[in-house]
């Protein structure tokens, strides 16, 4: 969808440190031609350890590293602060 806009130049996503769809994105990521941009906060100490029922598993499995790599690794522009968001898309000549 994205990649074939000719209005999209850059696509921004939100990837979830306890969510498991990273995998997917990366392959996604992979696969643009055009720069995508990820927003992965990273979690409060005191959130840390609160995960819904069905991402225990995939918590234990892949650690917010893991996964802030793995999107790297893909082509991902990684970002931990919204702030730095329009840092990066200035780059891009966003005003």
């Amino acid at each position: 969808l994205f990649e074939a806009d000719p209005q999209t130049h850059q696509v921004l996503m939100q990837a979830n440190a306890n969510g498991i769809g990273e995998v997917e994105a990366a392959d996604m990521i992979s696969s643009m031609s055009k720069p995508v941009i990820v927003y992965m906060p990273e979690l409060e100490p005191e959130v840390s350890d609160f995960h819904f029922e069905g991402f225990k598993l995939q918590s234990k499995k892949m650690s917010y590293d893991v996964k802030y790599n793995l999107l790297a690794k893909s082509g991902g522009i990684m970002v931990k602060k919204m702030s730095q968001i329009h840092t990066v898309l200035k780059s891009f000549g966003y005003k």
